[in-house]
């Protein structure tokens, strides 16, 4: 399954695996792990029996996971031992979110921070670093997240400065999945920089940033061992996934280039060291994807028979888009690669649109199913282009006057106006010929992303982001110029699941995520009615206009932990 490999020679000894075992072989997902101080003990995340997710106690080499969180019926996830191994930061939907601490064996669980994820300790196990944004996938990004520093004892927490002081235009801000250096004195992180996912660092008070690396190579994910003077990460540089080590000086400036040392043929997308880095505990995912079709009644709202799968694969089917006549499917691949296809709705046919190193993303078709559009970064920031069904005339729509980067355009039934995203900007446009004019009167902060088109271009539905860092659907209706967060019976907002689609022009389907259960949303009335559906894990719906049938992206995913023994080559 796993190659293992020695790094090529690098400024100090490279990191080599000495070791590889599993450690769990279960039913379902298991991922976010920990490792205690002490390397015997991991926690990780699984959804159980139930559909909430919960946070799991394992001993290496044991095979009775203990649930910590058996008591709460909300999500809990990304846990992480305190220094001393008596405690445990987590993420919580408990409370409306927030970043709590337990005891290690699960007691006594109190929210420290009422927004927050991925939590990481201090070395005096006195402050946590979090970050505002929820990262499920590096690929998939839709907001911008910021870092925050909490003192455990003062209870203050203060944004810390990520700023690129070679960014006059403060667009390079974002910032996920930080870790403490083991001295204190820094945090490493990853951040989306024009498309791009890189390595940074910053003082443990924030300024001071350093950029680690600077490529089209997707890395996330770092990780301190070696005492600190080397940084291990995740990445896809070479074309396969795998572990990367970068070495930094005293000024945590990089010192050579990037080294593997343990390429993968698996899909390893998180892992965790232990405090004095001898051990990683790494996530194996295993995926098949699939779209599925199947009949829905619009009048009794329930799905009829079953699903019919018209394509599957093990690779990844990211953003599909169904055209307005039911013919064809967009959608695009990765990673490493992304790239734009199309297929017939029957599953045949399938063709590649592009193909460059670039980022080709979110094909949508236009009103005539003969053109589509989508976004891209190959000329630097991302920017929306249009091309035709089959690939030619490929071009760029003009864009606002500034120089922001704009993505996920979604074109209006009608083709007359175009959403689309600049940062965490929802931004509205008139289109005449080639051009984009902005309308100004479009409210700026309404979505962190969307926007699903009624079928009568009269509601954009999107998501926006909590104070707890959660997304939840809000609803823009144009003639009223109003927005607002659409909520369920008990007042709860529903939670962002997979993408939603209109059945006609007041009732959508979507998946809510709480709740791990498909609904119907009804615009007029404001009413939500849970339905029972044959799908487990979906990404998205598509429909035709009669909404009459439903194609459903769906994901079935497994994943494993597994235990990584490291030490150091001889120097060459």
């Amino acid at each position: 399954m796993f190659v293992i490999l020695r790094s090529a020679p690098s400024v100090s000894a490279p990191i080599v695996v000495t070791g590889l075992s599993k450690l769990t072989d279960f039913q379902g997902t298991e991922y976010s792990p920990s490792l205690s101080p002490d390397g015997k003990t991991v926690l990780y995340s699984a959804f159980d029996d139930d559909p909430d997710e919960d946070i799991y106690r394992l001993r290496v080499g044991g095979q009775n996971p203990i649930n910590l969180t058996a008591d709460s019926k909300d999500h809990d996830s990304d846990p992480a031992f305190s220094p001393d191994g008596e405690q445990i930061a987590f993420f919580s939907t408990r409370m409306g979110g927030g970043i709590f601490v337990m005891g290690a064996t699960g007691e006594n669980p109190k929210r420290v921070c009422d927004t927050g994820f991925a939590p990481a300790w201090s070395p005096d196990g006195n402050s946590i670093v979090y970050t505002t944004s929820n990262v499920t996938n590096p690929y998939g990004r839709i907001d911008t997240g910021q870092l925050w520093r909490l003192d455990l004892q003062t209870k203050q927490h203060r944004q810390l400065d990520t700023s690129d002081p070679e960014d006059p235009d403060g667009q390079n801000l974002d910032a996920v999945e930080p870790a403490w250096s083991p001295d204190g004195s820094r945090i490493v992180y990853w951040t989306v920089r024009n498309g791009q996912r890189d390595l940074c660092s910053i003082s443990a008070d924030g300024g001071d940033r350093v950029l680690l690396t600077d490529d089209r190579a997707t890395d996330w994910n770092p990780i301190w061992i070696d005492g600190g003077s080397t940084i291990v990460y995740l990445s896809d540089r070479g074309g396969q996934f795998g572990f990367w080590s970068i070495t930094v000086d005293e000024r945590n400036q990089a010192v050579g280039e990037p080294h593997p040392f343990m390429p993968s043929t698996a899909r390893v997308v998180q892992a965790a060291a232990s405090y004095d880095g001898s051990r990683l505990v790494i996530v194996d995912r295993r995926a098949r994807n699939s779209i599925e079709k199947i009949e829905f009644d619009p009048i009794a709202e329930v799905f009829v028979g079953k699903p019919t799968t018209i394509y599957s694969t093990s690779g990844r089917i990211e953003q599909p888009d169904l055209s307005p006549d039911g013919e064809w499917f967009a959608f695009r691949d990765g990673p490493p690669m992304e790239n734009i296809y199309v297929m017939k709705s029957d599953g045949s046919s399938r063709r590649r649109l592009t193909d460059s190193p670039y980022k080709d993303r979110g094909p949508k078709w236009a009103p005539d199913a003969q053109t589509l559009m989508y976004y891209s970064n190959k000329e630097g920031k991302y920017k929306v282009f249009e091309m035709n069904r089959d690939g030619t005339e490929d071009r760029m729509l003009m864009k606002s006057k500034d120089n922001t980067q704009l993505t996920a355009p979604f074109p209006s039934h009608a083709g007359t106006q175009i959403y689309a995203q600049s940062l965490n900007r929802a931004m509205l446009f008139e289109r005449v010929g080639d051009e984009l004019k902005e309308d100004l009167n479009f409210p700026k902060g309404i979505f962190v992303y969307g926007a699903i088109w009624s079928l009568d271009d009269r509601q954009l539905l999107g998501a926006t982001t909590l104070e707890s860092g959660l997304f939840a659907l809000k609803l823009y209706r144009f003639e009223t110029q109003s927005n607002a967060v659409l909520r369920l019976p008990d007042g709860d907002p529903i939670q962002w699941g997979a993408i939603p689609t209109w059945i006609d022009s007041d009732r959508f389907v979507g998946w809510e995520y709480n709740r791990q259960s498909v609904y119907i949303f009804n615009t007029k009335t404001n009413q939500t009615k849970f339905i029972e559906s044959p799908f487990k894990s979906p990404q998205s719906f598509l429909s035709t206009k009669q909404g009459a049938e439903f194609y459903v992206q769906e994901s079935q995913v497994d994943s494993e932990l597994w235990l990584l023994e490291l030490g150091k080559g001889p120097q060459e």
